[in-house]
């Protein structure tokens, strides 16, 4: 049986690395002189970067949630505010998005 906490990391993991895949692939593209495929570039390279960045986030948010916030509970011994959490989890997704 599979441990809980590897459950939750496996598709923020498995997206982040499928992400980086498909962008360095697609960086392998840009010496093609067809300008369909120029064009093509141009407007998927963007979204590709874009995705990577929110898979990041997506996959930092999960491991800070598996790994350190039980930590943390362990060292101080109580529980950490949800709310706190949370914020922290935004301020991350924020960053991703900017």
């Amino acid at each position: 049986m599979i441990p809980k906490s590897l459950k939750q990391i496996f598709w923020p993991v498995f997206l982040f690395f499928l992400l980086l895949i498909l962008y360095l692939n697609e960086r392998d593209f840009l010496n093609n002189p067809d300008p369909d495929v120029q064009k093509y570039l141009a407007r998927v390279e963007p979204i590709l970067a874009t995705l990577l960045g929110m898979s990041a986030a997506w996959m930092l948010n999960r491991l800070l949630y598996v790994l350190f916030w039980p930590l943390i509970e362990f060292r101080i011994g109580t529980a950490i505010p949800r709310l706190l959490k949370d914020i922290l989890a935004a301020l991350v997704m924020l960053t991703a998005v900017i």
